[in-house]
């Protein structure tokens, strides 16, 4: 019997011991993990606000498919009194206005240089333009059908909240000793283009895509 309670007892111990072992080594992967995010700049809310840009890439194709073939209101261009008639006409495809605000983007990045507080972040890009049929005589309509290269064409992108210099080595973009955009994301920008894909880029093309 006291063979057996020694041998129980070796057992536990060894037992304790594996378990210890096992769970040092899950809190080093763990830390390097944890390492490995921060010295390539990953954020959680930077998958949120690339996932909140897709359902708005959604809800455009599907406002499209309703109205006659075209895009919804652009308030970038035509005021701040549209902002609202946009989120008004897409909210009933995205049934959460919370898609239309990046994460990050609170009052530490006010005064808003795009965008409008608890209003929307995300905003139109720039370079639309040049796409939309008779912009310049204040017709802001844009169908689907006159888009040529949809899938290369920026539609809405994170706000412009800075421009400068890479704080540190891990920032984005590379040091390249030249400014660059800044985001809510720091150098990184979400992007939806008008084929309804959304991505993310490193450093944003400001003849292509601001």
């Amino acid at each position: 019997m006291r063979i057996f309670s020694e041998q129980a007892k070796h057992s536990r111990i060894h037992f304790v011991l594996e378990l210890i072992v096992g769970l040092v080594m899950i809190a080093i992967i763990v830390i390097m993990l944890i390492i490995a995010f921060s010295r390539s700049g990953y954020r959680p809310n930077r998958s949120i606000c690339l996932s909140r840009l897709k359902q708005l890439s959604t809800a455009t194709l599907m406002y499209i498919d309703d109205n006659n073939d075209c895009y919804p209101p652009y308030y970038t261009f035509d005021g701040p009194e549209t902002t609202q008639k946009l989120i008004d006409v897409t909210t009933v495809y995205t049934k959460n206005k919370d898609v239309y605000l990046c994460p990050l983007d609170d009052k530490m990045y006010q005064p808003n240089q795009e965008g409008l507080a608890d209003k929307m972040s995300f905003v139109h890009s720039l370079t639309l333009r040049g796409v939309i049929p008779e912009f310049s005589t204040g017709k802001r309509v844009l169908r689907q059908s006159d888009v040529e290269a949809a899938a290369t064409t920026p539609f809405l992108r994170d706000p412009i909240r800075g421009f400068g210099l890479p704080e540190s080595k891990n920032s984005q973009p590379p040091q390249d000793g030249k400014s660059h955009f800044k985001s809510p994301h720091d150098f990184l920008f979400n992007l939806a283009y008008l084929d309804g894909h959304a991505k993310s880029k490193s450093t944003i093309d400001e003849f292509k895509e601001l």
